[in-house]
Formats: C-alpha cells, structure tokens, sequence
C-alpha cells in the first residue's frame, strides 16, 4: 500500500490535458489597467474545475462522493502582464499522483501567438467535505488523470532562506468578510494573495515617493481555513533586494491565538512613476522602516 511519505507516481499519458481560452474581463483589471494578480488565481482554479468536469469528474460527482480537492500550496511565476480584451490559452495537467494529493500544472499563454503569461503549480489535498479530514484518491480518477511527471515550473528553483534576515515585520490588519468565501465556506485562496499584497503595499505607502510592487513569483502555503469574521493579522519582511527586485517573506495568523494559518515567500517587482526614482533608496527605507 502506498504511504502519503512515497515517491510520487510513475508518470504516464497526458495527465488529463485540458485547454480553456477566454478573454480579460474588464472588471478583473488593476488600477494600472493590467490583469490583477488574484485574477490569475481565479482563472487557473477555473481551467482546473473544467479539467476535471471534460475528464469525467464534474462538480456533482464531486458531491455525490462527498470530497473535493484543498489547496495546500500554490507557486506562480509571472512573465508577462496582460490588458483587456486579451485572448488567452489556460492549459492544466496532472504531473504527479499520491496517495491523498495531486500535484496539478498551470500554464497562461497569449491565445494569438502562444506567448507565456504565467506559469503555476498547485498541490491539492483530497478532502472529505464532512469530516475536514484527507481521504484516498479513488482508483477511477487516478485512471483519468495518468500524470505526466512534467512540471510547468520544473526547471525554476525553488528554494527559500529567511534565516539572515532580522529586520521587523510590517503588520496590518484585516477581518475576513462574507464576500470572500467559497462554496465551502470558508475564504478563497485567492483571498490570501490579495491579503498577502494590501500589505506590501501598505508598507510601502509609508514612502515619500509613490511606488507599486508587482509580484514576480510566489509561494503560498495554506495551512488553515480562514473563517468569516476571523480577525486577522498579515505581516511582511523584506529579506533582500537587487535592483528592481526585493524578497519577502509573509505571513497571516489569528489575530485572537495566533495561530499561522498561511505564509509565503515572494519575489516582487518594485514600480516608480519615473525613472528619477532609485529603487535601492527604496528598499533600504521599507527595511528601515519594517
């Protein structure tokens, strides 16, 4: 019997290969006229239902076996920004299989000429809908589902050290409103990469200078459900910086117990108005002021 501590396995097929085109709506642009980060989110966890619903798994079937799929981590990389009305191509396999997780591949591309928007991953849980707890993948859907064993983000790494930075957080806080749950109740995950970055930019409204900060990549490990009403505190550490480019690391716990119910590391691209601003100038006054 295979253990959840197990390789993955063995890959095989297409991994339940699945394209979606649709356009940029309108309303899921920024204020710089752009795809909002979230929107990103939103339309991979899309790609990913009608992957499931075109290989024999819709959502009733979901119901009827009383377990659907948790996000435990997400991991994104931008490499390019989109406007409305773009065309684009969302394209979703399976790459890896255990026991009680599945790790799902992500790739946005420019419908026109194929171009990469933004790559993903995701490592869902199956969980029972009851209990909260994980359960088996059952045989059938592993039979849909042959994985592949390719990683749209394989040949990034991946590796996170926040040991060398001491400097302070910088912490706001939030409550989680209705208007943020899912269908099951609780906060969507694409909640915590909003919550992840009303607080970079926060931080950096404390500068005299009017800056943005784009995310470039981001790891977001999901460690509990956010409840409506939860009181929440969002913390973020600026590790290092070169050039353009700072590191951060982040951080959402219960305001009440302080409980860790979400972090992540980030790469984020810091944005002046004019090319007379000096980026390392600041950076060393969010560290200084963390």
């Amino acid at each position: 019997m295979q253990t959840e501590d197990q390789d993955y396995s063995e890959p095989a097929a297409d991994g339940g290969r699945y394209t979606w085109s649709f356009p940029v709506r309108h309303y899921e642009l920024s204020p710089f006229g752009l795809a909002k980060p979230e929107a990103y989110l939103n339309w991979l966890q899309e790609a990913g239902i009608l992957a499931s619903a075109d290989n024999g798994f819709p959502i009733e079937r979901y119901v009827s076996m009383g377990a659907f799929w948790w996000v435990h981590r997400f991991r994104l990389e931008w490499y390019d920004e989109v406007e409305y009305p773009a065309l684009l191509d969302a394209t979703t396999w399976i790459s890896h299989f255990r026991r009680i997780r599945a790790l799902r591949e992500y790739e946005i591309r420019q419908h026109e000429d194929q171009r990469l928007v933004c790559a993903a991953q995701a490592d869902w849980a199956f969980v029972n809908t009851v209990t909260g707890h994980p359960t088996r993948v059952p045989d059938e859907m592993l039979t849909s589902f042959p994985p592949t064993g390719i990683e749209a983000l394989g040949s990034v790494p991946w590796s996170w050290d926040g040991s060398t930075s001491q400097r302070e957080p910088f912490t706001s806080q939030r409550m989680v409103q209705y208007h943020e749950l899912d269908t099951m109740g609780h906060a969507n995950h694409a909640c915590y990469l909003v919550w992840f970055l009303d607080c970079l930019r926060q931080s950096a409204a404390t500068l005299e200078t009017e800056v943005d900060l784009k995310p470039v990549r981001f790891d977001m490990e999901y460690l509990r459900s956010a409840q409506q009403g939860d009181a929440l505190l969002v913390a973020c550490r600026l590790m290092d910086w070169h050039r353009s480019n700072g590191r951060w690391q982040h951080e959402i716990r219960l305001e009440e117990s302080g409980q860790v119910i979400a972090r992540a590391h980030s790469t984020c691209r810091l944005v002046t108005p004019s090319d007379a601003s000096d980026p390392d100038r600041c950076f060393a006054l969010l560290a200084s002021r963390s």
